[in-house]
């Protein structure tokens, strides 16, 4: 029965690439088949994560952080890392998309945005990105609701619209990688 199996596997591996170039970038995600993941993994625990892979997996990362990501994980460091993914541009939204589905796994990466956070925000909507500024948006939040006490019933209901559009957050999350070509 398991050689049936195993049959069964090479030859569904086999269908799946029949159409494929097998070039470097494919035997790269053979290796390493999450590249949002292991990036993120990366940015939690950079030396942990570099002492857990192989030295062919960990070079498939480094190849495929470069032409994805445009990237360097091992020259750029984690610091440079965090920023593009507080930046969430280009194939870096779907490493922040990623991110945003499960935080919790990865407690190191607040820090790091934390020190991350460039001096001057350029990214309209990175604002969001950065520990510091959801802190102070959420403190001037919390000063505006405190005021409301005294406020009119009428005056409190406007005031509260205008709080919302100010602090109403829409994220938009890419559903998936883009596909690749084959030419």
């Amino acid at each position: 029965m398991t050689e049936r199996l195993e049959i069964f596997s090479v030859l569904q591996f086999f269908e799946s690439v029949e159409n494929r170039f097998l070039d470097r970038s494919f035997c790269n995600e053979l290796l390493n088949p999450d590249l949002e993941r292991s990036m993120l993994d990366w940015l939690d625990e950079p030396v942990t994560f570099r002492d857990r892979q192989s030295d062919e997996v960990w070079r498939a990362f480094i190849q495929q952080a470069k032409s994805e990501l445009g990237f360097d994980p091992a020259a750029e460091g984690e610091l440079t890392g965090a920023r593009r993914l507080g930046e969430a541009q280009g194939s870096w939204a779907l490493v922040w998309a990623r991110y945003l589905e499960t935080p919790r796994d990865f407690p190191s990466i607040p820090d790091l945005l934390l020190r991350a956070r460039p001096a001057k925000l350029f990214t309209e909507g990175a604002e969001f990105a950065w520990p510091q500024d959801n802190t102070e948006a959420e403190d001037s939040l919390r000063s505006a609701l405190s005021g409301l006490a005294m406020a009119t019933s009428a005056d409190a209901r406007q005031q509260l619209r205008d709080l919302w559009l100010k602090h109403k957050r829409e994220y938009t999350v890419p559903a998936s990688r883009p596909a690749r070509t084959t030419e």
